[in-house]
């Protein structure tokens, strides 16, 4: 993870801004200004996500930036920011995942070879991706 020029030390207004966000049904992109947040380290993720923030893109507050979701998740457990990412079912029971509003959907390609064997943990791995599309 990549912590921008600023220095985000651990307060209550983390744990108070999360907890506020995580009761909500949706998340616009008007509720996260001023909301230290945590973004993809990806150009394109960030590409899409300015496509949603429109014109407040300018005005977010990036706090870090991630290329391993579960760094990301560490770092919101310990107050640094809310992280913007997919919804991973059993990332942690300590995160709460809520939906943006307008949806932002993305498509994702996962390619493997024809008739490639794979190990154990890589069939159960498939098999959970094709249980959860």
């Amino acid at each position: 993870c990549r912590v921008q020029d600023k220095f985000y030390s651990k307060t209550i207004r983390f744990y108070d801004i999360n907890y506020q966000l995580a009761q909500k049904s949706t998340v616009t992109p008007n509720d996260l200004l001023g909301v230290p947040l945590l973004l993809s380290s990806h150009e394109s993720v960030r590409n899409e996500l300015a496509g949603w923030f429109g014109d407040t893109y300018d005005k977010i507050e990036v706090a870090a930036t991630f290329n391993l979701i579960l760094n990301a998740a560490n770092m919101v457990k310990n107050g640094v920011g809310a992280a913007l990412c997919y919804d991973f079912v059993n990332l942690s029971d300590a995160l709460e995942f809520v939906p943006l509003s307008p949806k932002l959907e993305t498509g994702t390609v996962l390619a493997w070879k024809k008739d490639q064997t794979c190990s154990p943990a890589a069939d159960q791995f498939l098999d959970f991706l094709k249980n959860a599309i």
